[in-house]
């Protein structure tokens, strides 16, 4: 159990941990959403570990178990609802959420699994 001071007073946190598998090539990108992940002040803690290509994630995901895949659509060796469906189908328990910049509604409205 873990406690923070807060104005004098101490809290017991219990935060449950979320394992996180982010798939995205670009750094910049990475380091964006491990900050947003790290500053959030839920009753959890996420653990991220990136892969910058599908073959990498599907490595990471038969090393490892995940409670979420975060997934940048567009990676070097898979593209568009297909690399979501090829997670999905490896991994059916495991939600996969597409975290996209593409200005394209089409895609995100069409059910992937």
């Amino acid at each position: 159990m873990k406690t923070e001071t807060m104005e004098k007073t101490q809290v017991a946190v219990d935060k449950k941990l979320i394992k996180v598998l982010l798939v995205e090539d670009d750094e910049h990108d990475i380091g964006c959403i491990e900050q947003a992940l790290a500053g959030c002040s839920l009753p959890f803690e996420f653990a991220v570990e990136s892969a910058a290509t599908l073959s990498a994630a599907a490595d990471r995901l038969d090393a490892g178990d995940y409670d979420v895949i975060v997934l940048d659509p567009r990676i070097p060796d898979g593209s568009g609802i297909e690399t979501v469906q090829r997670l999905k189908e490896a991994n059916p328990q495991t939600p996969v959420l597409e975290l996209t910049g593409l200005d394209d509604d089409e895609t995100g409205d069409r059910k992937s699994v």
